[in-house]
């Protein structure tokens, strides 16, 4: 079972602590200040879709755009709506090291992105 996650709930997608902390931790090595991070579901993959995440400055025209934590998230108009109701976490294990992707809409397992 994965984390509460930390959005409130009339956005309907959510990223835990977990995530928050690691974006926090390659964003601030990496990015310019005032970074946030996209979020990019697209059709594809073993469930039905391919997920990705980037670091973005600012919202483009069609973006729903929320702050959680100090992280500003960007998310395109398909993106959300294939990614409704869907839990972005961040976990380390034994065998796995990554961003693991719950999405409710998903056909098959859950999804993960290293």
């Amino acid at each position: 079972m994965l984390p509460q996650p930390n959005w409130p709930p009339e956005f309907a997608m959510h990223i835990t602590t977990a995530a928050v902390r690691k974006v926090r931790e390659m964003g601030d090595k990496q990015q310019p200040e005032g970074y946030g991070l996209r979020v990019i579901v697209d059709l594809g993959g073993p469930d039905g879709y391919f997920y990705d995440l980037d670091f973005e400055t600012e919202p483009k025209p069609d973006d729903e755009v929320m702050v959680t934590e100090g992280l500003t998230v960007y998310v395109d108009a398909k993106s959300y709506g294939r990614f409704k109701d869907g839990t972005i976490d961040y976990m380390e294990t034994a065998d796995f090291s990554g961003f693991h992707f719950d999405n409710p809409a998903a056909a098959g397992p859950a999804a993960e992105a290293p």
